[in-house]
């Protein structure tokens, strides 16, 4: 199993995605988040070692910090560091919270 970053052009739902392969996280992400086929483009973060149990689909913040994620930030959107890289969360939840709390 490898981990992905999954994103699309308008990087609303962008997040990590467990797959075989880049194409197979992407359609994934496509199914999960609403997006039409080939919307979506995966990135290889890393190998999941063998001694790790993951299942395909999103992983849960277990699943990261056991693969030696740092979360950077915790509120929406997420900014997590694994390796050399940094990825933050799609931020259309943060933008819908900001909207819901404006309004009340």
């Amino acid at each position: 199993m490898k981990l992905f970053w999954v994103s699309t052009d308008d990087h609303h739902e962008d997040w990590f995605m467990f797959a075989e392969t880049d194409a197979k996280a992407a359609q994934l992400h496509e199914e999960y988040e609403g997006y039409n086929p080939e919307d979506a483009s995966a990135l290889l973060v890393c190998y999941v070692p063998d001694d790790i149990n993951v299942i395909e689909g999103w992983p849960e913040t277990e699943d990261l910090l056991n693969l030696g994620a740092v979360f950077l930030r915790t509120e929406t959107p997420r900014k997590i560091e694994i390796g050399n890289s940094v990825y933050t969360e799609g931020g259309l939840d943060a933008l819908i919270e900001m909207s819901l709390n404006i309004k009340h």
